[in-house]
């Protein structure tokens, strides 16, 4: 046939090269990255390469563009190393060739390894909820009812000028609510969400010893979120959107629920918020 064994396997090499090529070309990864920056907090972002045929250079121009308020001294350069090894991944290595769709990575300044960098504390966040306790004691009350909050009282909420309260009418209407949330579990009617599962499971029924379950689970699938935490601050001014929000009646919470959000929000005890946080549910 005048085929060679040389022949043929410059064939099957040049075939094997030709289909890597455009595998990597059509290979969308998504890589978890660990920013260290010296004196500021670490801070966490998911990157989207979508041509696996990127350099592993041009991936970290990509991650510096997401830390914009990076300080960075003159003159000083950051490598990208593999999470948990201080792997120093070369420049001009095409981000396919050495990594996996799913793997974790660290920035750091050039010479040094994520291991060797200590993450400094958040030296504001203990001061700050020091300060919102101090004036919460003698704070005034704001009441919320779910559709008359003005930002000027949301920012003094936040800076623990204000201690937070339902209305007379938000107590009412989160109770009727709730009473209809009940009476749809107490005659097992089929009602989205609440005796049914979610999303794709919105057609699965759930019996009544497990509802308890399914509230608890759908908490836990969205308790997910990267990035640096919020400042106590944003977080009082979070809490405080959420509760009166709910404070309009249509959620069909519980009034003991909210009334234990209102509590922690006027105690200063406040959750760590991720900055990045999943769906805003």
């Amino acid at each position: 046939t005048g085929v060679t064994i040389d022949n043929l396997w410059c064939y099957i090499s040049t075939t094997a090269l030709l289909h890597l090529s455009f595998s990597e070309r059509n290979m969308s990864m998504r890589l978890f990255v660990k920013v260290h920056a010296r004196g500021q907090p670490a801070e966490s972002y998911v990157i989207s390469c979508k041509d696996a045929r990127k350099t592993v250079g041009g991936l970290k121009r990509d991650v510096l563009g997401r830390k914009a308020d990076l300080r960075k001294e003159p003159g000083e350069e950051y490598q990208l190393c593999l999470a948990g090894s201080d792997a120093i991944l070369r420049e001009d290595d095409s981000v396919g060739s050495v990594l996996r769709d799913g793997d974790h990575l660290c920035l750091c300044p050039a010479g040094s390894s994520p291991s060797q960098l200590s993450e400094p504390t958040l030296p504001s966040y203990g001061a700050s909820v020091s300060q919102a306790l101090g004036r919460l004691k003698t704070a005034e009350w704001l009441e919320l009812d779910g559709n008359s909050l003005i930002i000027e009282d949301l920012m003094k909420v936040g800076n623990g000028q204000y201690r937070v309260k339902l209305s007379d009418a938000a107590i009412e209407a989160v109770k009727r609510s709730r009473k209809v949330v009940d009476d749809i579990v107490a005659a097992n009617q089929v009602a989205y969400g609440i005796t049914t599962g979610f999303g794709k499971f919105a057609t699965v029924s759930i019996p009544q010893d497990k509802l308890i379950e399914l509230q608890e689970s759908i908490v836990r699938s969205h308790s997910a979120g990267v990035g640096g935490p919020l400042s106590p601050e944003r977080t009082r001014r979070l809490l405080t959107l959420r509760i009166n929000v709910l404070a309009k009646g249509y959620s069909g919470i519980s009034l003991e629920t909210l009334q234990r959000l209102i509590d922690a929000l006027n105690a200063s005890c406040l959750s760590y918020v991720p900055e990045q946080g999943t769906v805003g549910a």
